[in-house]
């Protein structure tokens, strides 16, 4: 909870590359459509952003 990312981001941050790489992992596994679910159009960093809960 307190490595990784939260290291620097704080606890909770979402990064847009952790989230890149699940959705290419839903995508390979067909558990997602691509073309029906843009990568662009499913998240949003406005909540955390500013946030900034250190470990």
């Amino acid at each position: 909870m307190t490595g990784g990312d939260a290291k620097s981001g704080g606890i909770g941050i979402i990064t847009e590359p952790r989230l890149k790489k699940t959705w290419d992992m839903l995508v390979k596994n067909k558990l997602i459509d691509a073309s029906k679910v843009p990568f662009e159009q499913t998240y949003t960093l406005e909540m955390v952003k500013d946030a900034g809960v250190m470990p």
